[in-house]
């Protein structure tokens, strides 16, 4: 387990935009602002660092969302989708960008957008998670948070 020191934080907006009240599609819909990985677990907990309460299944798409990272800090937004199929889950993974105009998005298997302004997208596939853990069995293997914390473990180290 390895994690970081909170610095002084840089901000970015995040935003919804569905054709409903909120994102559609998803039974769970979170947000962490990650600070370490955990190796011994995955889903959500093998990311470190505190939930953004307020990003969930709940949230309005009219609602412009400030969050405050700090140091190496990412901020990982995950839906896992109602009915369940892994492909249709979502990860949207983003850092502070050195541009504060910078803006990123991504959209969800029903075609609603999330948008980070002041952001950079945080990209990550499998090939680290299976290299450094071809031990673990293929749940963890499969999990995209595991992936994402695999791939960036590095930028946690301190």
């Amino acid at each position: 387990m390895t994690g970081i020191q909170a610095t002084p934080g840089k901000v970015i907006t995040i935003q919804f935009a569905a054709m409903g009240q909120r994102l559609a599609g998803f039974r769970y819909l979170w947000a962490k602002r990650v600070r370490g990985f955990d190796v011994s677990c995955h889903c959500a907990n093998c990311l470190i660092g505190p939930y953004v309460k307020e990003i969930s299944p709940r949230t309005l798409t009219d609602t412009e969302l400030k969050i405050e990272l700090h140091g190496h800090e990412a901020l990982y937004i995950c839906g896992v989708s109602s009915p369940y199929r892994w492909e249709h889950n979502f990860h949207f993974v983003v850092e502070p960008s050195t541009d504060p105009e910078k803006i990123v998005q991504a959209t969800t298997y029903l075609g609603d957008m999330v948008t980070a302004s002041g952001a950079a997208t945080l990209w990550f596939d499998d090939r680290v998670a299976r290299d450094r853990y071809p031990h673990l069995p293929e749940r963890f293997l499969t999990c995209r948070n595991f992936q994402f914390g695999a791939f960036h473990a590095q930028r946690y180290k301190q």
